[in-house]
């Protein structure tokens, strides 16, 4: 079943040494299934493969390597579905921020479990009955 996937959970499954049960079960689940992102995803993961890189926990290869391996899988990008207003409404009264917002909206909007690893975006979402991966 599609899921929404958030950037915690798809870099947690991306690096090896972070393979926690979240990383593992998307790593699962994105062999048979199709995860939904927000637009910001994108942008997100190149922003965490750059901080690895300046780390130096990645080579730049291996960062581009990484995000190839990422993009290659059944992941689709929900072009910005939400009002501002509703981003607004949302982060305001979860207490998270408009970003991790726009995956709870879609997971919310989709009808769909979401994939996170953030702990303040899965209380959040157990507040408003997403299921969490």
């Amino acid at each position: 079943m599609p899921f929404v996937l958030d950037a915690s959970a798809a870099l947690e499954a991306a690096f090896d040494d972070e393979s926690g049960a979240v990383g593992c079960a998307v790593a699962d689940r994105l062999a048979c299934d199709s995860a939904y992102v927000p637009s910001i995803w994108f942008s997100e993961m190149v922003n965490a493969m750059l901080q690895a890189v300046r780390r130096d926990r990645l080579s730049l290869v291996g960062a581009r390597t990484m995000l190839a391996a990422i993009i290659d899988c059944a992941i689709t990008a929900v072009p910005d579905h939400q009002e501002t207003e509703a981003l607004l409404e949302v982060a305001h009264q979860t207490g998270i921020s408009a970003y991790d917002a726009s995956y709870l909206l879609l997971a919310i909007d989709m009808g769909l479990e979401l994939a996170t690893c953030d702990q303040q975006l899965r209380t959040a979402a157990g507040r408003v009955g997403v299921a969490c991966i």
